[in-house]
C-alpha cells in the first residue's frame, strides 16, 4: 500500500492530471494542512504560487506565521503573494463573525490574484474532519441540502484535494517529511463554533456512535450527489429564466424545493421573498410579491396568466433572440411562411437589422390587418404585464419596426411578387 505520504502524492498527482490547471494558487496559513499541500505539490512540479495572508490578530504569532510561509518559499524558490490586512479591517474582524469577515477577506484576495493568472485554480487543506465538521455546523444551523453536502473537490475554481484524508493521515505523512509547521492557538478557543464541535461535541457523540465519521461522510456523499444531479437539471430553466425573466407555474411545480430557492437565488431574490412564491399558485393576475433590492430600487415577482415574471428595474433584460440573415431568390420565397422565419424586400429595409427594447411609441402595421397598432398594445394582447413591456423586444431597421418575435410581423418591408433582392431572416431562441 505504501505510506501515508506515497498515497497522497499518488491521489494529488492523479487529480493534477484530471484539472490540467496552468497555475496552482496554494493557500498556506503556516499550519500543518497547508504546509503538507504546498509541499505535496512541489515535489510534484506542479506550477505553483503562495498565497498568504496575514490577520494581523494574534500579534508577533502572526508575523510569525507569515515569515514562515515566506522563509519556506524562499527556499523553495516558490512565488509568494502576501496581504496583510489593514486597521479598517482588522477593526471589522474584531466587530463582525470574525471567520466569515475573514473568509470574506481571504477569497478576495484569492479572486485578486486568480486574475492574474489565466486557467487557474486556488487550492486549499481542508481534509475530511472539516467536511465532518462542516456538516454538523450547518445541521445545527439548521442547513438545506446544499449546505449538508459540504465542501466538494472543486468548485468554484477551488480545488479541495485533501477532503478525502482524516488530520491523522496529515500528520503522519507530515512526520514523515519531518515538515515544519506552526500551530495557531486560536484553533484551542471554544469561543469558535466550530472549535466547540471539534474539542468537544463531536468527540462526545464519537462515544454513542462509534462510526460516526464514517456515516456523516457517507450521508454528505448523498446531499453532494443529489445536489448535483438537480443542479444539472436545473440548468435549462436557469438559462430559460435568466434570458426572459419569466417561468411557467407548470414549470415551477415541477421543481423540487431545493432547485426553486436556487432559480430565484440567481436574481438575488430575498428568502423572504421566495418562502412566500407560494401565494402567487393560486393568485389573481397582478398579484405582486415586492422588496426593495441592493440599489434600494423596487423589484418583484408578478403573477400573470399562469406565469410568474421578475421585474428588475435596474438590470437591462438580454435579448433572447439572435438573428441569421442570408440572400434569397424570388423564386424560393414562399406564400405563406412562419414568423420563426421570415422573408423581406432588401429594398425596403433602411440599415441594418437589430434588436432593441420596444418603447410605448412603437408602433407596427401588422401582417392580414388594416391600419398600426401599438406594440405594447400587442404585448398586452399576448399576456405581457405592464411592468414588462418595456424589456420585450422587437426586431427594427433604422426606421422601424419589422417583427415582434413570436406574435407580430409588421408587413411593409415583405417581399412580393415585384421584389428583386429578398432577405431570408431566420429569428432563432438564444440557447
Amino acid at each position: 500500500m505504501g505510506s501515508n505520504l506515497d498515497q497522497m502524492q499518488l491521489a494529488l498527482k492523479t487529480q493534477l492530471q484530471h484539472l490540467n490547471a496552468s497555475t496552482y494558487l496554494v493557500a498556506v496559513s503556516g499550519g500543518l494542512d497547508s504546509m503538507l499541500l504546498l509541499t505535496i505539490l512541489k515535489s510534484l512540479k506542479a506550477p505553483i504560487c503562495a498565497l498568504h495572508v496575514n490577520y494581523r490578530l494574534r500579534g508577533e504569532d502572526s508575523d510569525l506565521d507569515a515569515q514562515l510561509v515566506e522563509d519556506f518559499c524562499q527556499q523553495q524558490q516558490i512565488k509568494l503573494h502576501k496581504y496583510c490586512v489593514s486597521d479598517s479591517e482588522q477593526k471589522a474582524l474584531k466587530a463582525a463573525n470574525l471567520q466569515a469577515k475573514a473568509r470574506e477577506i481571504r477569497y478576495a484576495f484569492f479572486k485578486e490574484i486568480r486574475q492574474q493568472y489565466p486557467n487557474s485554480v486556488v487550492c486549499t487543506a481542508q481534509h475530511a474532519d472539516d467536511q465532518i465538521e462542516t456538516f454538523w455546523l450547518q445541521l445545527n444551523r439548521g442547513a438545506g441540502m446544499k449546505g449538508l453536502a459540504g465542501m466538494q473537490v472543486l468548485s468554484n475554481q477551488v480545488f479541495r484535494p485533501f477532503l478525502k484524508w482524516h488530520k491523522q493521515d496529515i500528520m503522519r505523512a507530515a512526520e514523515e517529511l519531518d515538515l515544519k509547521w506552526r500551530e495557531d492557538e486560536s484553533n484551542n478557543s471554544l469561543v469558535y463554533r466550530r472549535n466547540l464541535w471539534r474539542k468537544q461535541l463531536l468527540p462526545e457523540l464519537e462515544k454513542q456512535i462509534p462510526n460516526l465519521k464514517n456515516s456523516t461522510l457517507l450521508i454528505q456523499k448523498y446531499f453532494g450527489n443529489e445536489v448535483a444531479a438537480q443542479t444539472q437539471a436545473l440548468n435549462a430553466y436557469q438559462k430559460q429564466f435568466k434570458l426572459s425573466k419569466r417561468i411557467s407555474l407548470k414549470e415551477l411545480s415541477e421543481m423540487s424545493v431545493f432547485q426553486l430557492i436556487e432559480l430565484f437565488k440567481l436574481f438575488e431574490v430575498p428568502s423572504h421573498i421566495i418562502q412566500r412564491i407560494p401565494e402567487l399558485f393560486t393568485a389573481v393576475n397582478g398579484k405582486a410579491l415586492e422588496w426593495t433590492s441592493e440599489n434600494q430600487k423596487q423589484a418583484k415577482l408578478v403573477f400573470y396568466e399562469q406565469r410568474i415574471w421578475l421585474f428588475l428595474p435596474e438590470t437591462q433584460l438580454d435579448c433572447p433572440f439572435e438573428l441569421e440573415i442570408e440572400n434569397s431568390s424570388p423564386a424560393e420565397t414562399p406564400v405563406h411562411f412562419d414568423l420563426q422565419t421570415i422573408y423581406l424586400d432588401a429594398q425596403k429595409i433602411v440599415g441594418s437589422l437589430n434588436f432593441q427594447a420596444l418603447r410605448k411609441e412603437d408602433t407596427l402595421f401588422p401582417k392580414g390587418m388594416n391600419g398600426k397598432k401599438s406594440a405594447f398594445e400587442i404585448l398586452k394582447e399576448n399576456k405581457i404585464p405592464a411592468d414588462l413591456r418595456s424589456s420585450y423586444f422587437g426586431l427594427f431597421d433604422q426606421e422601424k419596426l419589422i417583427l415582434i418575435p413570436e406574435m407580430k410581423l409588421d408587413k411593409r418591408a415583405l417581399a412580393g411578387e415585384h421584389t428583386k433582392q429578398v432577405l431570408k431572416v431566420s429569428i432563432k431562441k438564444k440557447l
